[in-house]
């Protein structure tokens, strides 16, 4: 595929490197000349041209750099040299704009050294551009009335995640829960009117994190929290396949037979993790679908289905009682469920819950692939569901400069 200029630029010539084939491209500058002086405001006359190499978006995996004949000036009254300076160019860093945005965008999906790879350099020095590009300071904005708080994996952990419950917007991903609680605690300093209600998720609710007592301490204009009902949900069939593989493997050792072997003993109706997955796809399919009522009510059916007389012949007794098969504890999970149902919010006057708790799901089950930096994985989550651009993310600008990343 053919280059495109960088905007603002005429092309004089598109040649290849003997030495590695990359695409070099020639271009001058098409905006007005400047001819003020940067250092007294002279007037400064034109004193010859200088090719400067940039290194730009490599074509089809092909590196490529742009030569600018950059103009040299000279001024008049204070006889200082200077160059003419152009937005499509790096200042201080040899490269052109859009590669250092094309950078931090790959950066999400691809490791530095294979990103490296592609643009034909050294990949500590794609890596410091990187982090040069993304270690502009984070603004605090206005915290919002309803904050949602949830967990959602990147790079490899799971990282903290605060949105605008009534915007169903990323705020920021932090990088551990330590960083959150010293969030939060900023949070509840802030002389702007405070967070009012909380949304959080039920894998962050311990008394040294976000408990209710601990939220008030670190909130004191908090009026109420809750738990996300989609993560007591998902903690709930976690428990529950947790419970079926651990009465698997107790099977499976006194029976003296193979997991796999039990497994397909037991019809298919009692599989728990068959059952986690049907859930979970019909939630995610029904936007009101209630995944706390429905994990309730299919723990309660298995424990009363594993007590029946069909079930209790397929846990026949062997020739010791130590062989006997035993009756999975399904109950314990559905007791942990309604003892947290109450935490779960109700209702919130800025708030659709119903909505807000299906858009944190979605944010959950946003996988960023083949991502080692958290720095861009944050980055592109953030472009993704954030609604507007955050410090140290800078999108691709969308006049076509990209057409020829490939």
């Amino acid at each position: 595929m053919d280059p495109c200029p960088p905007p603002d630029t005429a092309t004089i010539a598109v040649t290849r490197s003997e030495r590695d084939g990359a695409v070099i491209e020639t271009v001058a500058s098409s905006l007005p000349s400047d001819l003020r002086c940067p250092h007294c405001g002279g007037e400064r006359r034109a004193n010859g041209r200088r090719i400067v190499r940039y290194r730009d978006i490599p074509v089809v995996r092909v590196p490529r750099f742009v030569n600018w004949r950059r103009q040299h000036y000279r001024c008049a009254v204070c006889s200082r040299a200077s160059d003419e300076e152009h937005p499509a160019f790096e200042k201080d860093r040899f490269c052109t704009r859009r590669f250092s945005e094309w950078v931090v965008k790959k950066s999400a999906t691809t490791t530095f050294v294979k990103l490296a790879k592609r643009a034909g350099m050294n990949p500590l020095v794609l890596r410091r551009l990187f982090h040069a590009e993304t270690a502009a300071p984070s603004r605090s904005p206005a915290p919002p009335r309803a904050l949602a708080i949830a967990l959602v994996t990147l790079a490899g952990r799971p990282r903290p995640l605060l949105a605008d419950a009534a915007g169903n917007r990323i705020i920021d991903v932090l990088a551990s829960t330590d960083e959150l609680m010293t969030h939060l605690a900023a949070m509840g300093r802030s002389a702007t009117p405070g967070v009012a209600c909380v949304i959080r998720d039920i894998e962050l609710d311990t008394p040294e994190l976000l408990s209710a007592t601990r939220l008030t301490e670190l909130m004191p204009g908090l009026r109420e929290s809750g738990i996300d009902s989609w993560s007591l949900a998902q903690m709930g069939l976690a428990l529950l396949v947790a419970k079926y593989d651990a009465w698997i493997k107790t099977v499976a050792r006194l029976r003296g037979r193979s997991r796999a072997d039990i497994r397909k003993s037991v019809a298919p109706a009692y599989d728990a993790k068959a059952i986690a997955a049907a859930l979970t796809s019909k939630w995610s399919n029904d936007e009101h679908a209630s995944p706390r009522l429905d994990v309730e009510n299919q723990i309660r059916w298995l424990a009363a289905e594993w007590g029946d007389p069909y079930t209790s012949n397929r846990r026949q007794a062997g020739t010791s009682p130590e062989q006997t098969w035993p009756k999975p504890d399904f109950e314990a999970v559905a007791s942990f469920i309604a003892a947290r149902s109450h935490e779960v919010l109700a209702c919130y006057e800025d708030v659709d819950l119903v909505r807000t708790e299906q858009w944190l799901n979605t944010v959950r089950h946003h996988h960023i692939k083949r991502s080692h930096s958290f720095v861009a994985a944050r980055i592109a989550l953030l472009d993704r569901f954030g609604g507007s651009s955050s410090a140290g993310s800078k999108p691709i600008d969308a006049t076509g400069w990209g057409a020829s990343t490939t």
